[in-house]
């Protein structure tokens, strides 16, 4: 029976478990049954619902680094059309199975700048390398922050500011929703996927520290 409280993703995520939940890989075709099993309304072949599945339906949410699963982190890719759920979308699965998947509250209290910020970074392709864990280029840090190298000292400082600040506002009210929100876009950040955010944040910081301490030193800015 179909819950029309599950997002097409989460349907796909619970299929995924049901194939990988102990760690074994399984194939894209697997996947593609297996979700229409569990829900034929979603997955079906329109006007063959109940006879064929509808592999699309599937395939484009994990085909790609940008697919929702893979990037979320909830998927690997581990062979040709190979998958495997990683330890986050096991996670993530398990709340889901033990009925933990409530309608999700939009965000509140949060300006369009903050809103705008958290897109931005879920989007990036810093977060989908980290995810990965690939490593990262002062390319991927700057599309991140929404900074350059020739980013001024107070920009950085704003920028990283409202960056930090939509991490911290969005992860306390996902975590009183019950451990997910929605965001304007049609994007829903987990509590797991907000707190890594915060660690990639960290660990740019770290990494890229001397590139960094270069913007943060500059002194030749305008003050108006």
């Amino acid at each position: 029976m179909t819950d029309n409280r599950l997002t097409i993703v989460d349907h796909i995520l619970l299929a995924a478990r049901e194939l990988g939940g102990d760690g074994s890989p399984f194939t894209a075709e697997d996947l593609v049954v297996q979700a229409w099993k569990r829900s034929p309304d979603h997955f079906g072949l329109q006007g063959y619902a109940s006879q064929h599945p509808d592999s699309n339906r599937v395939l484009t949410k994990i085909m790609g680094s940008e697919s929702p699963l893979r990037k979320k982190g909830f998927l690997r890719k581990v062979g040709s059309k190979q998958y495997q759920l990683t330890d986050v979308g096991r996670q993530a699965a398990d709340k889901l199975a033990a009925g933990d998947s409530q309608p999700e509250r939009r965000l509140a209290e949060m300006t369009r700048g903050l809103v705008l910020a958290l897109r931005r970074m879920m989007r990036s392709t810093a977060f989908s390398k980290f995810v990965r864990h690939e490593p990262l280029t002062f390319g991927d840090v700057s599309g991140f922050w929404n900074i350059s190298p020739r980013t001024s000292a107070n920009q950085f400082a704003d920028r990283t500011r409202e960056a930090d600040s939509a991490i911290e506002v969005a992860l306390a009210q996902a975590e009183e929703a019950g451990g997910r929100v929605s965001v304007p876009g049609d994007i829903v950040v987990e509590v797991e996927q907000l707190r890594r955010l915060r660690d990639l944040a960290e660990h740019i910081r770290q990494v890229f520290a001397s590139e960094l301490e270069v913007i943060e030193a500059r002194t030749d800015e305008r003050r108006l």
